[in-house]
């Protein structure tokens, strides 16, 4: 019963430091099966995910009354609104293992290559009210086991 919660441990690596757009990340995993598994996918991607704030201008008309029900027509006043948004982007993605059995005991050990686009995302670059965005990159190892719960492990990388 417990392969099925943790049917298998893996390790996520690459060299920490600071990358550029246009680069390629290497990454390296160790996938160790706590039992025998069978492994529809593994995938590694390249995750940007954005929080900005957009601003609008919208007009409004005021209401006034002026007493005893009378409404007194005020002209349209232009008002600022804001908006936080949050989106998340899948910028390169590479399939490393599909269809395979892992035996139980055994260590396997996958290379990949992960590349930074030489843009950033279209929503950060062609807008000027998303000029202010914060963005954060991550590599995202997932691997789909049948009949298991799928493992996921996660690590940030700075993208300059």
């Amino acid at each position: 019963m417990v392969n099925r919660l943790r049917p298998l441990s893996m390790k996520l690596a690459f060299d920490r430091r600071p990358y550029e757009l246009g680069e390629t990340i290497d990454v390296s995993l160790d996938l160790s099966p706590k039992g025998d598994v069978d492994v529809r996918e593994g995938r590694v991607e390249l995750k940007c995910d954005m929080h900005y704030t957009e601003a609008t201008t919208a007009m409004v008309t005021p209401r006034g009354g002026g007493g005893r029900g009378v409404v007194i027509a005020s002209p349209a006043v232009a008002k600022q609104v804001t908006a936080e948004h949050e989106e998340t982007y899948t910028q390169s993605s590479v399939v490393f293992l599909q269809g395979a059995q892992l035996p139980s005991g055994t260590t396997s050990a996958y290379k990949v290559r992960l590349a930074i686009p030489k843009e950033l995302p279209a929503n950060v670059a062609g807008s000027s009210t998303r000029s202010r965005a914060r963005l954060k990159w991550s590599v995202v190892a997932s691997v789909d086991v049948a009949r298991a719960r799928d493992v996921t492990a996660s690590r940030a990388v700075r993208v300059l």
